[in-house]
């Protein structure tokens, strides 16, 4: 008798150098039901053996399976992308999504093949988003934008280094001549990175339109509209304010049980990438008067003399900005730029969805990247 399947799904714990795999289905009885579990290496013959004991595993074609993979650094990256390239249905999990499921189940050892079981019972129990590829020319821009950060960091480091040892006594020239030539190095591989940047936005023109639409607002630049674009995919998977703002780890977590009220805070449980491109342009925001966002600062920290509180609800509200331009195609305008008047640091920002404006013919060339 043929089983009525609603649901079929392969879980995979997947490492440097192999992935465990699990299979699933769940039947009309809503009953999970797990077949057979394979290893297989994580290199590209790996990957196609993986494939065709999937078409052997699969119990109907009628009901498609879904692929759950857990986001283990870059590891998991060559099968996703070509699980997605064949049209398959894939969900990448963040580590941390993955751990409070496995929390949930009374599972005390673990091991990769149970870590297999757990995420292909996920699949199943859950209604889990479809992982889309993002764009190959945003995929690039995402690890240049990381790799500027890196670069600059390391030169934040020796300009530091270089300053203690010039107002030490008598360090030798050797030294410091050293750190000189190091961070004339990490200057010119920053400007590199950026010509780089300039070059593949210039050859997008849509992209090209977003980022200079988009950096019309007081305290964003080219780098920072790029970062967050990159991140986040252009906005691709994004539904709601309340999701990007998650997804940024720039929600605020409340702390509350009965007469006992902690203070609240931000999670930082999302992407460090988009907090870190944001946080100067937020000072900066902060700075520049006569604006919406300045007005709104120097509210919050009348009411809350904390600075630093001030600086991260306008990072939050630059972040929402640089969505709701991006979603709505329109030019900034700061007669039209409306802030609600709300200092909890939780206001959105009101950006006019409707209505037309005149649009430029030709298209401005990208801001430089300095």
């Amino acid at each position: 008798m043929t089983k009525n399947i609603l649901k079929q799904c392969f879980g995979i714990d997947i490492s440097k150098d192999s992935f465990a795999v699990q299979y699933g289905m769940l039947t009309q009885e809503l009953s999970a039901e797990y077949g057979s579990k394979r290893t297989f290496k994580n290199t590209l013959k790996g990957i196609e053996s993986f494939l065709i004991w999937v078409g052997q595993q699969e119990q109907t074609v009628s009901v498609p399976s879904i692929f759950v993979v857990e986001a283990t650094g870059v590891y998991y990256e060559n099968l996703a992308y070509i699980l997605s390239s064949k049209h398959l249905q894939v969900s990448v999990l963040l580590p941390n999504k993955a751990k409070a499921f496995a929390a949930s189940l009374d599972i005390k050892s673990k091991t990769d093949e149970l870590d297999a079981i757990m995420l292909c019972r996920m699949g199943l129990e859950r209604n889990l988003p479809v992982w889309q590829a993002p764009d190959a020319t945003l995929r690039e821009i995402k690890l240049l934008t990381r790799e500027r950060s890196q670069y600059q960091k390391k030169k934040t480091k020796a300009t530091n280094q270089l300053h203690a040892y010039r107002s030490g006594f008598e360090v030798p020239n050797i030294i410091t001549e050293r750190l000189e030539q190091e961070i004339k190095f990490l200057i010119d591989t920053i400007k590199a990175i950026e010509e780089q940047l300039s070059l593949l936005v210039l050859q997008q023109e849509e992209l090209q339109q977003t980022v200079d639409r988009i950096t019309k607002v007081p305290g964003l630049g080219p780098i920072s509209v790029l970062t967050v674009l990159a991140e986040t995919n252009n906005f691709a998977l994004v539904k709601n304010i309340k999701q990007l703002t998650s997804y940024a780890g720039l929600d605020v977590q409340l702390n509350q049980s009965g007469k006992s009220s902690k203070k609240s805070k931000i999670s930082k449980k999302g992407n460090s990438h988009i907090r870190k491109a944001l946080y100067m342009p937020a000072l900066s925001a902060c700075r520049c008067k006569d604006t919406a966002l300045h007005e709104f600062y120097e509210r919050l920290i009348e009411k809350k003399p904390a600075k630093k509180v001030g600086v991260i609800a306008v990072e939050r509200k630059l972040l929402i900005l640089i969505y709701s331009l991006r979603k709505s195609v329109e030019e900034f305008d700061r007669n039209r730029y409306q802030d609600k008047k709300d200092t909890s640091g939780n206001a959105e920002i009101s950006v006019p969805l409707s209505g037309t404006l005149e649009r430029k013919n030709k298209s401005r060339p990208m801001p430089a990247l300095n």
